[in-house]
């Protein structure tokens, strides 16, 4: 089971040093290669995805994604597929729980779920259409099936290093970046609903900010995706704090939602969340519908 930091698009970096052109340099002077390459802009190096949340349903049993080498040197790109949900941990923090072998209750979409091609290479500035099928071997229930797309693409380039006069002219080191993108998979047969509840805000104000816990508990057979919104109000009803959080609830999550006060003068205001299906990075037309939930509090700012 692996435990990655929540995000839409999950990024995973790993540095690998490679061969000696020349058995000349020290280690130390390939650390320090490594850290220097490491500072330049992973967009500049990395393959885009688009779009990041993949739906197929029941009518529709394939769809495509497109990938795009925004780096300058070729990347050899992997495609697969492994079972993960978001969850939070004691204090609040979001993550996903990759888990290469769920459970039988579990609705796992990955072993019906196929990539073509799963592995090709892209050249410097080239795109890839890849399709992506759903073909169940069985009857499936009436919910909705779930799954991550890990997309690996790995880039090298080499690099010369040093100008000590004991090393040689051509001596260089080639490093690799391995970029892996999680993205969320959803299988939807007909049928399908979904829901939230909220629960009433666990709030406090503390390390100079608002700290708020809120569960979140899906209802239906299906994710809620969307996002969660809070907004702080004084009793003239001016906004003086706004913060937005993309999620998806697949089954129960306590977030904690932060919002700074190093502008906020003191008094009484009223803290509102509200939970509403959407979201910048995904159209609408892909999102199933569900009410706008909403909760309000009061909170003191000393």
């Amino acid at each position: 089971m692996k435990i990655l930091a929540f995000n839409d698009r999950v990024h995973t970096n790993v540095w690998r040093a490679g061969e000696w052109v020349r058995d000349a340099m020290r280690l130390m002077r390939i650390a320090a290669g490594v850290v220097a390459l490491a500072a330049t802009p992973l967009s500049a190096q990395s393959v885009l995805i688009a779009p990041t949340a993949i739906i197929i349903d029941a009518n529709r049993p394939s769809t495509a994604i497109t990938l795009v080498n925004t780096g300058t040197a070729p990347a050899e790109v992997s495609l697969s597929f492994t079972f993960g949900l978001p969850a939070t941990d004691s204090v609040g923090n979001m993550h996903i729980t990759l888990d290469e072998s769920p459970a039988d209750s579990m609705p796992s979409a990955v072993d019906f779920v196929h990539a073509y091609p799963s592995r090709l290479v892209l050249p410097a500035g080239g795109r890839q259409v890849v399709r992506l099928v759903a073909a169940p071997q069985r009857k499936l229930e009436a919910k909705e099936y779930w799954a991550r797309l890990i997309v690996t693409s790995r880039q090298g380039r080499p690099m010369a290093v040093g100008t000590s006069t004991d090393a040689p002219a051509d001596a260089q080191v080639a490093l690799d970046l391995e970029v892996r993108s999680v993205l969320a998979v959803f299988y939807r047969p007909a049928g399908l609903s979904t829901a939230l509840d909220m629960s009433a805000p666990n709030t406090r104000v503390a390390n100079g900010q608002i700290e708020t816990r809120v569960r979140l508990q899906r209802g239906g057979n299906a994710a809620f995706v969307g996002s969660v919104s809070a907004v702080l109000r004084d009793s003239t009803g001016r906004v003086h704090g706004k913060k937005d959080i993309p999620l998806g609830v697949y089954y129960d999550l306590e977030p904690l939602i932060t919002l700074g006060l190093a502008s906020v003068p003191k008094g009484t205001y009223e803290l509102e969340l509200s939970a509403r299906p959407e979201r910048p990075d995904v159209p609408n037309g892909m999102l199933l519908p569900a009410k706008v939930v909403k909760q309000r509090t009061a909170v003191v700012v000393p």
